[in-house]
């Protein structure tokens, strides 16, 4: 036989955050992140970009003229 010692968890170690949000909002980088202003104001620009890159298609058809057709 082999007096080999098997690692358990014990009670007095605080439990990990259930669920891949949870452990998300309580990670390092999310931390450092939302300390950060200006990283939080590039973050921002960036989404801001993206949207009007996605929409601008919508946008466009609707400054137009009305004589003209959007396709």
């Amino acid at each position: 036989m082999s007096d080999a010692v098997v690692p358990h968890r014990s009670d007095n170690h605080p439990q990990a955050p259930a669920g891949w949000f949870r452990r998300a909002l309580d990670s390092d980088i999310l931390y450092s992140f939302r300390r950060s202003r200006l990283t939080m104001v590039a973050a921002v620009i960036t989404l801001l970009f993206f949207a009007l890159a996605i929409l601008r298609h919508g946008l466009r058809c609707r400054t137009r003229s009305i004589r003209r057709s959007c396709s």
